[in-house]
C-alpha cells in the first residue's frame, strides 16, 4: 500500500498558477481505504508520510521532508480520509458501486478541506479556489470513480494490487520534474546552492519572508526571468527543462545573498 501511495505520488501535473501539483496520491489512498479498511489504511497511509517525512522521496515529485509549506494540509487530510473511508468500507459500502463512490467523495471533501485551510497561508483568498480547489476537480472525480470501481471488484485483493503495483512502475518513470523549496529572509535567498540534473524540468517555488526592498522581485538574468514576490506567499517560477552549466538567481539590487543552480 505505501508503495503504490509512493508510485502514484510520482503521476504528476503541475499547473503555473498553483505551488500545489495534480498527483495521484489520492488515488493510492481512496483506494487502500477501500480496500483494506480503517486499520490497514492508516497504518499504510502514516508509513508512507512517515518514510517521506525520514527522507525517502516518496513524496510528489520525488520530495521528502515534511513541513509547514503549502501542501502540507492536503497531507494531513489524506490521513483523515483514510480513517473515514476506510470506517466506511469496514461498514460494508464497498459491497455497492454507488456507496464506494460516495464513500470516496466524501474523503475527497475531506483532503481539499484540511489543504485549503493550510494553503490559505500562503495564497491570497480571491485565488484560494482557483490555486487548491477547482484544478482539481475533474481529475478527483475521474480518480474517485476508478478507485471506487477497482474497490467494489476486487475489495481486499492483495494480487490485483500488486499487479497495479507493477502497471505504474514504468508510468512514474515518466514523472521527472523537480521542484526547489527556495526561502527569501533577511540575508537573501536560501539555500543559496541547487543542484540538478541536465535534462530536469525545474521549478523554483519561492516564499518570500523578508519584508526588505530587494527582496520583493526575484530575477533570472540567463533566462531573462523577473518575477514579483509577495510577502508571506509562495511563487512558482518554470525554469524548463535545463541544460549542463550554472543559473544565477537573485534580487535586482543585488544587496542579498543570491543563489545559484547547478546543473550537473
Amino acid at each position: 500500500g505505501t508503495v503504490l501511495i509512493s508510485l502514484l505520488a510520482q503521476l504528476v501535473v503541475r499547473l503555473p498558477w498553483t505551488p500545489v501539483p495534480i498527483t495521484g496520491q489520492t488515488l493510492g489512498v481512496t483506494l487502500v481505504a477501500l480496500s483494506w479498511g480503517r486499520r490497514r489504511a492508516f497504518a499504510t497511509v502514516l508509513s508512507y508520510l512517515t518514510v517521506g517525512a525520514l527522507g525517502l522521496p516518496v513524496f510528489a515529485m520525488g520530495s521528502s521532508g515534511l513541513n509547514a509549506g503549502p501542501t502540507m494540509g492536503y497531507l494531513v487530510g489524506m490521513l483523515i480520509s483514510s480513517v473515514v473511508v476506510g470506517e466506511l468500507a469496514d461498514r460494508g459500502w464497498t459491497n455497492s458501486f454507488w456507496k464506494s463512490l460516495v464513500a470516496a467523495f466524501l474523503g475527497s471533501a475531506i483532503v481539499f478541506s484540511f489543504g485549503l485551510l493550510i494553503l490559505s497561508k500562503f495564497v491570497s483568498l480571491p485565488l484560494l479556489l482557483t490555486s487548491g480547489l477547482f484544478p482539481f476537480i475533474p481529475g478527483d472525480i475521474a480518480k474517485n470513480f476508478l478507485a471506487s470501481a477497482v474497490s467494489w471488484k476486487a475489495k481486499k485483493s492483495s494480487q490485483f494490487v500488486a499487479m497495479f503495483i507493477l502497471i505504474l512502475i514504468p508510468l512514474s518513470s515518466f514523472a521527472d520534474p523537480v521542484t526547489s523549496e527556495i526561502t527569501v529572509n533577511e540575508r537573501g535567498f536560501s539555500p543559496t546552492e541547487i543542484k540538478v540534473k541536465s535534462g530536469d524540468d525545474v521549478t523554483l517555488s519561492i516564499t518570500r519572508k523578508s519584508d526588505a526592498t530587494c527582496s520583493k522581485e526575484v530575477v533570472i538574468p540567463s533566462l531573462k526571468i523577473k518575477k514579483e514576490l509577495p510577502l508571506n506567499k509562495t511563487v512558482l517560477v518554470a525554469l524548463g527543462k535545463v541544460k549542463k552549466g550554472q543559473i544565477k538567481f537573485g534580487c535586482a539590487m543585488n544587496l542579498m545573498d543570491s543563489g545559484i543552480i547547478i546543473i550537473q
